[in-house]
């Protein structure tokens, strides 16, 4: 097993930590659209609480940063509707 690949298993815990998001943002990185999208996946599940902390918003920032990201834009989106509608519309002052 690659390091990349045991970043991304831990990557619920990396993405949070003041030294573990600069592993993730390593993995983003290589540009492999295979590593790429099983965080983007990761992040799309909790993409608004994790847009909001500091350590975590720096792995979304180089997301957005990523050649690959207008692929990936709906995928980092998708499960923000599903599961956080009302953070949304809190946010959003609706």
């Amino acid at each position: 097993m690659e390091l990349a690949d045991v970043i991304i298993e831990h990557l619920s815990d990396l993405i949070e930590d003041p030294f573990g998001n600069y592993l993730v943002q390593n993995v983003l990185k290589l540009e492999s659209v295979e590593k790429s999208d099983m965080i983007f996946r990761v992040i799309a599940k909790d993409f608004v609480r994790l847009s909001q902390l500091k350590f975590s918003s720096n792995v979304i920032e180089k997301c957005l940063d990523s050649d690959s990201i207008g692929c990936q834009v709906d995928q980092l989106f998708s499960g923000t509707h599903e599961n956080e509608d009302m953070t949304i519309s809190r946010c959003l002052g609706k």
